[in-house]
């Protein structure tokens, strides 16, 4: 368990401190699978999360690069892009839990492994 959080943790870390010319607070993840990127939501929310057994089976996977101000923008940021690329819905149930469901009837934007675009704008 903690390998694999150490994992995601590399594959999905805010880059505060990038060598890579990366903007300071800017998130950048490609190829991350759905249970990678619900472990940084979590870690960035504190929230409990109660996952449909259908949200991890789906295969689908994540792609983010953008900015983020903060943990609460970054999380929206989680959640705008399982929703659009994988169907993913999080659903804030109280002050310490999330519901987090796969709808099939959304349309789907499949994740570029390699993208140097923003998912952040509309």
């Amino acid at each position: 368990m903690k390998t694999s959080f150490l994992l995601a943790f590399a594959l999905l870390v805010t880059n505060f401190c990038s060598t890579t010319g990366a903007a300071p607070g800017s998130i950048h993840f490609t190829g991350a699978d759905i249970s990678q990127a619900l472990e940084l939501y979590r870690d960035l929310t504190g929230l409990k999360l109660v996952v449909d057994s259908r949200v991890t089976k789906t295969g689908r996977m994540v792609a983010i690069t953008a900015g983020a101000s903060g943990k609460e923008e970054a999380a929206k940021l989680i959640e705008k892009a399982l929703l659009e690329q994988t169907g993913t819905v999080i659903t804030r149930l109280d002050q310490e839990r999330a519901s987090v469901t796969y709808n099939d009837a959304l349309p789907i934007t499949p994740a570029k492994k390699a993208s140097g675009k923003s998912k952040s704008g509309n």
